[in-house]
């Protein structure tokens, strides 16, 4: 079965715009079928937001890899 969801986990470390700017690049420059959701720790709970419908990834290995190397993500995964 083909994954419909790519779900990121922000790792809650203290960054300035430019980071944040630079994940959207990278993941608007791997455009695919699957929807975005975002994983934000805080005060004992998570909270999840779904991206844009514009923001839809590639769920390949290759592109998991790259949005998992900013020092702004703690873990990606696809459902």
């Amino acid at each position: 079965r083909a994954p419909r969801a790519v779900h990121v986990r922000f790792a809650g470390v203290a960054a300035d715009e430019q980071e944040f700017l630079r994940l959207r690049d990278l993941m608007v420059g791997k455009p695919g079928d699957c929807a975005v959701y975002f994983h934000i720790r805080g005060d004992g709970r998570e909270i999840v937001i779904k991206a844009s419908p514009q923001l839809a990834l590639d769920a390949e290995e290759d592109v998991l890899a790259l949005v998992r190397s900013s020092p702004l993500v703690e873990d990606v995964w696809k459902e």
